[in-house]
């Protein structure tokens, strides 16, 4: 998935370090078991599956393993029904970083 903003800020503008995109991307790296990202690709390479990729200057990319073949030969989803809502959950439950108007988030 693509995100472009957060909270109603856009990304494009908004890749400084600390910034709004900085906290989303490090927010998101917190994820875990069927919830976290194979890959995050912003303007930030922090370790873990992020990259840093210059075409991704106006959003920040999620990327998830595909999911795995099972015995039956069909797909597995990455998900299961039961499990989205409570991702749903965990992210409200993360608190949203504040950030000033000024470059650099203060």
């Amino acid at each position: 998935m693509d995100i472009s903003r957060v909270n109603g800020i856009p990304v494009l503008g908004h890749q400084e370090p600390g910034g709004i995109t900085d906290q989303t991307v490090r927010r998101i790296m917190q994820l875990q078991g069927g919830f976290a990202p194979h890959q995050l690709i912003s303007l930030f390479q922090i370790g873990g599956p992020t990259l840093a990729m210059a075409d991704h200057a106006d959003h920040i990319h999620v990327g998830f393993s595909p999911a795995r073949v099972g015995a039956s030969g069909h797909r597995a989803p990455v998900l299961k029904p039961y499990q989205w809502p409570l991702l749903m959950e965990r992210l409200r439950e993360m608190r949203n970083p504040r950030v000033g108007s000024e470059p650099g988030g203060r």
